[in-house]
């Protein structure tokens, strides 16, 4: 490069300092070309310019509108009469547009709090444009966010944490009350299950095993509707197995409903009033009972009779 004008030398430094910090593959120097006469050195600036003009058009098609701008600029400031204004005014005003719905988006994505969307359409906005202070002034924005962000994450965590593990010692404290036989005392620290608020599934397993242990209890004591009610009562918790409280519930339920049903079968023919109370009992107990269903309507039938002969 050293037998150029010092023209053509400044052309290919900056054109080539260009290339170079967009990693593109430098142009061909012309170094070797007798630069004696100006139609020579006209022709070799003519032939650089134009490569430098190609590169460019290759920076452009790969989205490098940058780059692209710089090389053009490059060769306009050495050739004003080359008749490229057009094209740098053209990729100018392309830049400028993608900037704005970049910054746009990058306002949208504030909006909404996508910290990662934003900080990729500011820093897309320096590639294209490396000094645009509204996209250096986001950055800085966004970067005390996120370190905002961060702490009040590491908060939360170490507030989450330290709530389970207090969970855990209390679930802890509860398990050995069910161990020890003390269900009530476990329920009652335990709470009713609530349809509204969401609990571990370890907590629902502590109140499953005391309702297990309390009806239990009942049966041994013969408190047979104590404990079907109980055993119903844990069978609908949720989030757990509860085969084995639907089980009991369901035969304890059958056993229950037909000795209702049989003494509304009795009491009949003598107190029709107490036989619709049987036969409800038999049907609360068990839906499906049809023959205490049956019962039930021809204990009602008698019952309205007798109150219709009551009160000729």
């Amino acid at each position: 490069m050293s037998q150029l004008p010092d023209h053509m030398r400044a052309l290919a430094a900056l054109v080539l300092a260009t290339l170079a910090a967009a990693g593109c593959e430098t142009l061909p120097t012309p170094s070797s070309a007798p630069t004696d006469s100006p139609s020579t050195s006209g022709e070799l600036l003519d032939t650089f310019a134009s490569r430098a003009e190609q590169q460019a058009a290759q920076l452009e098609a790969q989205g490098r509108l940058h780059e692209a701008l710089m090389v053009l600029k490059a060769v306009q400031n050495f050739q004003p009469d080359r008749g490229i204004q057009q094209k740098v005014r053209a990729l100018q005003a392309q830049i400028d547009k993608t900037v704005s719905s970049l910054l746009s988006a990058a306002d949208r994505h504030k909006k909404r709090g996508n910290l990662r969307a934003r900080r990729t359409a500011l820093q897309k906005v320096l590639v294209l444009s490396p000094s645009h202070p509204n996209a250096l002034a986001g950055l800085r924005e966004l970067t005390s966010e996120e370190a905002h962000a961060a702490q009040n994450s590491k908060a939360q965590a170490e507030q989450t944490a330290a709530a389970k593990s207090a969970s855990a010692s209390v679930l802890g404290q509860i398990q050995s009350l069910i161990e020890g036989g003390q269900y009530r005392a476990a329920l009652s620290q335990l709470g009713e299950p609530s349809a509204t608020q969401s609990q571990s599934a370890a907590h629902t397993q502590l109140q499953y095993s005391a309702l297990m242990g309390l009806a239990a209890e009942a049966e041994q004591k013969q408190q047979s509707d104590e404990a079907w009610q109980l055993y119903a009562r844990a069978s609908a918790l949720n989030g757990i197995n509860t085969a084995a409280a639907a089980t009991k519930s369901q035969s304890l339920g059958d056993v229950l409903s037909k000795e209702h049903q049989a003494a509304g079968e009795r009491a009949l023919r003598t107190d029709p009033g107490s036989a619709v109370d049987h036969f409800q009992a038999a049907l609360r107990y068990n839906p499906n009972n049809n023959r205490a269903r049956r019962g039930l309507g021809q204990a009602q039938r008698m019952r309205d009779r007798l109150e219709q002969l009551r009160n000729r």
